[in-house]
């Protein structure tokens, strides 16, 4: 088992639950409009995300490094009566194309392939729906990433090779209580 494996399943094993279980706003709006199809959900978490995009009629792969989080993930998918492919591993150990790769909040190291790997993953007309919190310089660094070595959303319209087409870039608030007072979305379209 991986160091980072390690971490993800001690932050999980100290608390019952580390996140709300339910589907993140920002996933509901995005893909409102679109035709369900397939979709790999990169750390999957506890599964809300995975679980609410197969009520809603996709075909769900959920990956995690965490085996605690899928174990949960798996539990309320079972409860909701849903089908999901539950994956535990790094996500550059998965394969394939997806209509839709969702990745919220991933830890991906500026100095990896991990992002390549991602964009690969998604099939030629389907689609990056990339969300990550802005760091906010007037705050020291709590939990989470060190935002110096993470990929930001700003990094990944730097990164996207001209094989894409940048659909939405926006700076959502998320309100001064928060831990993250923003947040970044992008959404991008691979070209055929």
């Amino acid at each position: 088992m991986s160091t980072e494996a390690q971490e993800w399943n001690a932050r999980y094993a100290s608390e019952e639950r580390l996140w709300s279980g339910k589907v993140n706003a920002l996933l509901r709006r995005e893909i409102e409009d679109m035709k369900p199809g397939t979709v790999l959900d990169v750390g999957a978490g506890e599964g809300a995300d995975a679980i609410w995009l197969a009520q809603q009629g996709w075909q769900v792969s959920a990956v995690d490094i965490s085996q605690i989080a899928i174990d949960r993930a798996e539990t309320a998918a079972h409860k909701a009566s849903v089908n999901v492919r539950w994956i535990v591993a790094d996500a550059r150990e998965v394969s394939g194309e997806y209509d839709l790769v969702s990745a919220f909040y991933p830890v991906i190291q500026k100095s990896s392939d991990f992002f390549d790997h991602v964009c690969a993953l998604v099939k030629p007309g389907g689609t990056l729906l990339f969300v990550h919190h802005m760091p906010d310089p007037d705050k020291p660094r709590g939990h989470g990433p060190d935002f110096s070595k993470v990929m930001s959303a700003r990094e990944v319209l730097e990164n996207l090779s001209p094989k894409w087409t940048v659909e939405k870039y926006e700076v959502i608030e998320r309100g001064a209580n928060s831990k993250h007072p923003y947040d970044e979305l992008v959404r991008a379209r691979k070209l055929v």
